[in-house]
């Protein structure tokens, strides 16, 4: 009774109407499979970023076809479900390649594109982690740039500290991404 007039009044018939969801993390773009992945999560042990491995094998292997076909199956999933808005986030391709065809396909379905090459190092790149940060900061990060609008690093144990973390999102931001 003591809210202000609107512009616009809508008799609802008795139903309500709630704001879409917005996800502002999602991964839509890769392929493969973790439920073993789960069901060991769920039984106690610990997570340490291992199963991002898994599904960096299968994004690098699948098609561009079979990766925009299978993120737009999840967006209209996830459209039915009330999500108005999604930010989708590379980070299963891990190579200067991969995480670009990554970051077009996800353009193709939204706007809010984030840019994570810097999810774990990759298998080509165990024992030289700061080796794996000049490559995302330098060659990967100049040829995604274009194709995100953010910029994100995982920083937790098995993946990338805060030095580093801090070294890639300076990067990110210098080339325009928030």
């Amino acid at each position: 009774s003591e809210a202000p007039a609107a512009d616009v009044r809508v008799d609802a018939a008795g139903r309500c109407l709630i704001p879409g969801f917005v996800d502002s993390h999602s991964h839509i773009v890769f392929a493969g499979d973790r439920s073993r992945e789960f069901g060991d999560r769920m039984s106690g042990r610990p997570y340490e970023a291992g199963g991002i491995r898994t599904t960096v094998a299968a994004t690098r292997a699948a098609s561009d076809s079979d990766l925009l076909g299978n993120a737009t199956r999840l967006l209209r999933e996830a459209r039915a479900q009330g999500t108005t808005t999604l930010e989708a986030k590379s980070g299963y391709g891990l190579s200067v390649a991969d995480e670009q065809r990554c970051l077009r396909a996800a353009g193709r379905l939204t706007d809010e594109t984030t840019f994570l090459g810097a999810h774990v190092v990759p298998p080509e790149y165990d024992g030289d982690p700061d080796g794996y940060v000049d490559l995302v900061a330098g060659a990967m990060l100049e040829a995604c740039a274009p194709h995100a609008r953010w910029i994100d690093v995982f920083c937790e144990r098995g993946a990338f500290d805060e030095h580093q973390a801090r070294r890639v999102l300076r990067a990110g931001r210098g080339r325009g991404l928030m």
